[in-house]
């Protein structure tokens, strides 16, 4: 048993001791290319991405598109996204890498560099490509063909920057601004040459994401007007706060409210996310820490509540009905933001089933409200042909009482008969008990007088 575990966990790693790793640097020297350029792999292998300054990429894409990334699937879809390198990290021998199983060798695969401008210059990778038809040479054509111009030295063709409005005009290695999206959904996009796609809050201007190239912030709130800069809320594609608070805890602005939607109102932020609050009041009601305590509300002035009929208008925790169900079946169903859904019997307004939160009855037992649980229920006939529910109940209550009376008087003569009974019994037995005895005596005597005239006539 023993020698068959060992096996088997031999077997298992016998392909992981077979493979090979196959070195490819990406940008070394400067130059935008990989080296070496292409090459075989068995299944099995793993290709081992070493990456150089400034800001390359190893990403899969296909022969007929060399610049295109390919869609996520079985052995496609790999992309290592732009890895930064300082000149720091290869002195200390600190450069990122990144492995490729090769989990096909059926057919080829086509990598290039996705940073701005590379592919277009011939930055491609394959592996296994084929020596003749959609060879390596094709490809890294077809690619400068598609997306750039031949180059004739290593140098980087220039590429064509922008003028600054919203976003710092180089990233961390110098790299130039080439794209700048307008505020969209609170946000502002800068693209660098080195520091690839940034993205930054639009109201305040600080980071939200991208590489360790990027710039930290952009001067997105000096609020100054004509300079194209962002001026606190104004033109940057936020919404004017209505309800909601303008910001979050940490400061990240408010890019959509919804509105009160059953009492209550969805806030959103960049950074603390979905933020819920009862609209009467302002109340938080759900989302995470870092949202606002609480929102200034409407103050119960077009909050899209229901006016209370049946139940009480807020719950344990102040925080208001927000639906009303109506009478069915006898109870009635009211909603709030804290206590959920309680149930309640019409008749009387207690309580029948909920949270600790809901309130403990509803004003159910009044002459009005015992007219609409009629209504309710389709009753629609005047008083003296329909009796109400109390008369019901009382009149319930008489016939239990009389069925209890009559058992009872059963019981009674059942016992009264038991005992008599058991009297005649005890009689009998006695009365046999002293005659039986005379009987016998009488006969004795009766004998003993025929013995005496008997000896007398003798």
């Amino acid at each position: 048993m023993r020698f068959a575990y060992a096996l088997a966990a031999l077997s298992a790693t016998l392909p992981a001791a077979l493979a090979d790793i196959i070195n490819v640097e990406v940008g070394a020297n400067s130059k935008l290319q990989f080296y070496p350029e292409f090459v075989q792999a068995k299944r099995g292998d793993i290709v081992r991405f070493s990456f150089n300054p400034k800001a390359h990429s190893v990403t899969q894409s296909s022969f007929d598109t060399p610049c295109i990334k390919s869609l996520p699937g079985f052995n496609s879809g790999f992309d290592t996204d732009l890895q930064p390198v300082s000149p720091d990290q290869v002195t200390n021998n600190q450069r990122p890498t990144k492995d490729f199983f090769v989990a096909d060798d059926s057919h080829p695969l086509w990598f290039y560099c996705k940073q701005v401008g590379h592919c277009g210059q011939g930055m491609v990778f394959a592996i296994n490509p084929p020596s003749s038809g959609n060879t390596f040479d094709a490809f890294k054509a077809r690619a400068i063909q598609q997306n750039g111009t031949s180059v004739t030295s290593s140098a980087a063709a220039p590429t064509q920057t922008v003028t600054p409005k919203l976003c710092a005009p180089k990233d961390n290695y110098g790299g130039a601004l080439i794209r700048e999206d307008p505020p969209k959904d609170g946000f502002v996009t800068c693209q660098y040459q080195q520091g690839g796609t940034c993205t930054y809050f639009a109201n305040g201007g600080s980071f939200s994401s991208g590489s360790s190239v990027c710039p930290k912030s952009v001067p997105g709130q000096s609020g100054q007007s004509g300079n194209g800069q962002v001026n606190n809320g104004q033109n940057n594609g936020l919404p004017t706060p209505k309800l909601c608070a303008a910001k979050d805890n940490r400061g990240s602005p408010l890019t959509a409210e919804s509105g009160v939607d059953n009492g209550l109102v969805t806030c959103t932020y960049p950074q603390a996310g979905f933020c819920t609050y009862v609209a009467q009041g302002g109340s938080f009601s759900s989302g995470s820490s870092v949202c606002p305590k609480s929102i200034p509300g409407s103050g119960g002035a077009g909050d899209g509540l229901p006016t209370p009929k049946l139940c009480a208008a807020k719950d344990n925790r102040g925080s208001p009905l927000t639906a009303e169900s109506g009478v069915d079946n006898g109870l009635v169903t009211c909603t709030y933001p804290q206590a959920g859904f309680c149930t309640y019997f019409a008749q009387g307004g207690s309580f029948s089933s909920g949270s600790s939160v809901c309130p403990t009855s509803i004003p159910g037992q009044s002459k009005g409200n015992v007219n609409a649980v009629s209504g309710a229920l389709g009753d629609n006939d005047d008083d003296s042909s329909s009796p109400d529910l109390n008369t019901l109940l009382r009149n319930s209550y008489i016939i239990i009482g009389l069925l209890a009376a009559v058992l009872i008087g059963l019981i009674a003569v059942s016992m009264i008969m038991c005992i008599g009974r058991r009297g005649l019994r005890g009689k009998e037995a006695k009365y046999s008990k002293v005659t039986v005895p005379k009987a016998f005596q009488g006969i004795d005597e009766e004998a003993s007088m025929t013995h005496g005239k008997r000896y007398s006539d003798i």
